[in-house]
């Protein structure tokens, strides 16, 4: 039987993976990231109904990327 710190490893793993990012990427410290926000990101996330929506929600972050560099 895996673990539960064996199985929490291999989700950070997938989790990276998916999101193209190593997974130190979870340990950087960031001062402006707050884990309240990233979670209620992923609450409006899940209430989007169609794809058409989530296209134009990653629309409007991609938007914001580019204007904050």
């Amino acid at each position: 039987m895996v673990d539960e710190t064996e199985t929490a490893r291999l989700r950070l793993c997938e989790l990276a993976e998916v999101l193209g990012v190593p997974v130190d990427y979870f340990y950087q410290e960031t001062p402006t990231a707050r884990p309240e926000d990233t979670v209620e990101l992923l609450r409006l996330w899940h209430r989007l109904k169609t794809s058409s929506g989530r296209l134009a929600a990653l629309a409007a972050v991609n938007k914001i990327l580019d204007e904050e560099r």
